[in-house]
């Protein structure tokens, strides 16, 4: 991708204001969420679908304090005590 396209790129996400974020995911992770059923098993290693249950996932819309701990800990389990 060529300097100029890269500046464009980054022109547009600014006026829709998005940003672009790296994220590392470990396979761990990557089992966790087959095991919870949100991401399929023969995905877990293709990066847009990653980046798709990971957008999910931040999209949810919260159902408050105690309705956004009961859906975290009903997907990725309790919270440690």
């Amino acid at each position: 991708m060529s300097e100029a396209e890269r500046a464009r790129r980054y022109r547009n996400r600014q006026i829709l204001g998005v940003q672009l974020v790296t994220v590392e995911i470990d396979q761990t992770t990557a089992d966790n969420l087959v095991a919870r059923g949100l991401l399929d098993p023969d995905a877990a290693g293709d990066r847009d679908a990653l980046a798709d249950v990971l957008l999910r996932l931040a999209r949810a819309t919260p159902l408050g304090p105690r309705g956004a701990s009961a859906r975290i800990s009903k997907l990725f389990g309790a919270p440690p005590d």
